[in-house]
């Protein structure tokens, strides 16, 4: 609110509580589980979505990428609303991952079904322990990410990677 002379008055501290769908009104968080385990040779689910769902927020990109690896290997997969998925790393590679929910635009609203970027690794291997972090793209927020922990279990029951 400006007043005469062009000074602006910051609105009253409960303007937020008042006006849920201003912007800057709620955050967005990334969920995720802190911890997946996944069997050996076995396929695991490593859920991420974005939250709340909000009126005029738009996700431009979802990434997974890990950290604890050579830097090549980071990039582990993308999702485009309307370029589709991508797999740039070799390992684990476009024929073990897949996005289980997100789907490509087919000249509609796709908002909400990039709002859920659970990513898929069949065939797990020791070498797919590790931490991945799951990444929106979003305008006006900006990036909101979330971490999880991949434990890859063997038969016993143990780990093999610690």
């Amino acid at each position: 609110m400006a007043l005469p002379g062009g000074f602006w008055v910051p609105p009253r501290p409960d303007y937020f509580t008042l006006c849920p769908l201003c912007p800057g009104a709620q955050d967005v968080r990334v969920q995720v589980l802190p911890e997946v385990r996944g069997q050996l040779g076995g396929t695991v689910e490593l859920p991420c979505h974005l939250l709340p769902p909000l009126p005029g927020l738009f996700i431009s990109l979802v990434t997974w990428e890990r950290s604890d690896v050579p830097v090549e290997q980071q990039n582990v997969a993308a999702f485009h609303p309307k370029l589709g998925a991508s797999f740039p790393s070799p390992e684990p590679g476009s024929e073990r991952l897949s996005f289980v929910s997100a789907k490509q635009s087919t000249g509609q609203d796709t908002e909400a079904e990039l709002q859920d970027a659970t990513l898929a690794l069949q065939g797990l291997t020791v070498e797919d322990e590790g931490n991945y972090t799951c990444e929106f793209a979003t305008f006006p927020k900006g990036p909101v990410r979330g971490l999880t922990s991949l434990r890859v279990i063997g038969e016993q029951g143990t780990g093999r990677r610690q």
